[in-house]
C-alpha cells in the first residue's frame, strides 16, 4: 500500500540522487512502511542505503529498478506512530497481536453464541419487503418461533397470502400494511401503525430494495436516486421512526444489506452506492449508541449471492457462481439480530468473511474514539 500525504515532496529537475535534506526532520517512507530520521543517517530501502541527508535543496521520489520509493516530509518532534524516534514498523509488532488477537477472540465467542427460537417468542417485530424472497421466508420463522409479525411490501395481495401463512405457522399475530417506500410520509407512518397494532417494537428488519438490473451504468441520474432513496433513505426514516419504542424495549434493527456494499462490484453501481451509504450510516449510530448508552442494537447483514427469483432473473448469464438459499439466509439474519451482533457475513464462500470481515477497520474505529471529546453529548 500506497501512504501519500497532501503534500508529497518531489524532487527537483536536476538535482542528483540520492537527495539530501534539512537539518534533523522526520522523513515516512512508503517503502519500508516506517519513519525514518533524517539528519546524520542513512536513509535505507528495500535495496539498500539510498542518500542521506547534507544539503537543504532537494527532498524527493526515487524510482529504482522494481522499487518506487517515496518519502514524505514530517514535522520534527510529530508524536505518536511517525514520530521521530518510533516506528511504525516497530510500533505494530509491538501492539498489533494483542490488539488483533482481542478483536478475533471477540468476533469467535460473539458469532458463537447459542441462539435458541424461544428468544423470539412474543417477540414484537417489523419485516419490510416481505412480500417475497428472503423477506417473507423471515416472516415465515418468525411465525415459527411464535413472534408477532407486522409485514410490508407493495403488493397488497402477496401480503395477504403472507399473513395467512404465518398464522397457520404459529404466529402470535400477524398484520400486513401496504405501501411503498419511495414515499417517505409512508415509511414514517408505517412504524407508527405497526407499533400500535402490536403494542410496541422489539426488532426492526429493514430489508426491502428498489427494482435493479445489472448494467454498465449509463448516467442514470434518476435511477441513483430512487436506489438512494428506497435502498437508503428510508431505511434512516424507518429507523428514526422506531427508535423511541426500540429504546423503550432495549430492541433491535437490522439491515439487510450486500457484498456490494462492502467491496466494488461492475453492474450495479447506484445498488452499490446504496449499500455502501447504509454501512456508513448505521455503524456511525451504532458507535453512536456505544458511547451514549444507548442499548438499541444495530446489526448490519452482508449477503453473498441468494436464490431468490428476482436475484436469479437479474443474474442469469452474467454472474456464474451458486448461490445460497434463501430460508437459510434469512435464518442467519434472524439468529444475528436476536444475538444483537454487529455484522453477520451470509455467503457461499467462506473467503468472504474472512477477508471483508475487516478487523483492522474494527481497531481503528476503536483507538479513533480517544482522540474525541464526547463528554458533552453523553450528558445531554
Amino acid at each position: 500500500m500506497r501512504f501519500r500525504t497532501r503534500n508529497p515532496l518531489s524532487l527537483p529537475s536536476g538535482s542528483s540522487w540520492p537527495p539530501t535534506f534539512p537539518s534533523p526532520s522526520s522523513y515516512f517512507c512508503s517503502t519500508l512502511g516506517r519513519a525514518c530520521i533524517t539528519g546524520s543517517y542513512t536513509i535505507l530501502s528495500a535495496a539498500g542505503a539510498v542518500g542521506s541527508s547534507s544539503s537543504p535543496h532537494c527532498h524527493g521520489v526515487k524510482s529504482t529498478p522494481g522499487l518506487n520509493t517515496t518519502y514524505f516530509r514530517l514535522p520534527h518532534g510529530t508524536p505518536g506512530l511517525l514520530g521521530p524516534s518510533i516506528s511504525l514498523m516497530a510500533f505494530m509488532k509491538k501492539y498489533l497481536p494483542p490488539i488483533l488477537g482481542f478483536f478475533l477472540a471477540y468476533y469467535y465467542y460473539s458469532a458463537n453464541e447459542e441462539f435458541r427460537p424461544e428468544m423470539l417468542q412474543g417477540k414484537k417485530v417489523i419485516v419490510t419487503g416481505a412480500s417475497k424472497g428472503i423477506g417473507e421466508q423471515m416472516a415465515y420463522h418468525l411465525a415459527k418461533m411464535g413472534a408477532h409479525v407486522v409485514v410490508t411490501a407493495r403488493s397488497k395481495e402477496t401480503l395477504k397470502k403472507v399473513v395467512s401463512h404465518c398464522l397457520e405457522l404459529g404466529a402470535a399475530s400477524a398484520h400486513y400494511i401496504a405501501g411503498s417506500m419511495e414515499n417517505m410520509t409512508f415509511a414514517e407512518q408505517f412504524v407508527a401503525q405497526a407499533g400500535k397494532l402490536m403494542g410496541g417494537l422489539d426488532m426492526l428488519i429493514l430489508n426491502h430494495i428498489t427494482n435493479t438490473s445489472m448494467n454498465l451504468f449509463s448516467g442514470d441520474i434518476h435511477l441513483v436516486h430512487r436506489s438512494m432513496e428506497v435502498n437508503f433513505l428510508s431505511y434512516v426514516v424507518l429507523s428514526v421512526a422506531a427508535l423511541p419504542m426500540l429504546k423503550q424495549s432495549n430492541g433491535s434493527i437490522v439491515v439487510v444489506s450486500s457484498k456490494a456494499g462492502k467491496m466494488a462490484i461492475p453492474l450495479v453501481a447506484p445498488y452499490s452506492a446504496s449499500k455502501f451509504a447504509l454501512d456508513g450510516f448505521f455503524s456511525s449510530i451504532r458507535m453512536e449508541h456505544s458511547v451514549t448508552k444507548v442499548n438499541v442494537s444495530i446489526t448490519l447483514c452482508i449477503l453473498g449471492l441468494i436464490n431468490t427469483d428476482t436475484a436469479m432473473k437479474a443474474v442469469s448469464g452474467i454472474i456464474n457462481t451458486d448461490a445460497s438459499p434463501k430460508e437459510e439466509c434469512a435464518l442467519e439474519i434472524i439468529k444475528g439480530g436476536a444475538l444483537r451482533q454487529e455484522e453477520v457475513y451470509y455467503d457461499n464462500s467462506v473467503w468472504t468473511y474472512l477477508l471483508l470481515g475487516n478487523p483492522g477497520r474494527k481497531i481503528l474505529e476503536f483507538l479513533s474514539l480517544r482522540s474525541y471529546s464526547l463528554d458533552k453529548f453523553i450528558n445531554n
